[in-house]
């Protein structure tokens, strides 16, 4: 069940279209692979300016996805 990934413990379920629960995971997975670049940078011994640049686009990335959680839940779970 869709709902059961985001957790909602009430009697309603808590249910996201495939298209937006697609779109967050998606998302996710490019600030995964980003996390892991910023890591392979630190053990290279990158500057650390470079590496401050890179953390800072990956909590960009971070702020981004939770705006779209945040607009998918007023959408389809607050008008419901």
């Amino acid at each position: 069940n869709v709902g059961d990934r985001f957790g909602d413990s009430s009697t309603h379920p808590h249910v996201h279209s495939e298209e937006s629960l697609r779109s967050i995971v998606n998302r996710l997975s490019r600030i995964e692979g980003h996390i892991r670049g910023v890591k392979t940078m630190v053990q290279e011994s990158r500057p650390c300016p470079e590496v401050l640049v890179q953390i800072a686009a990956v909590r960009g990335a971070l702020d981004r996805v939770a705006r779209m959680i945040l607009d998918a839940h007023l959408s389809e779970c607050i008008t419901r």
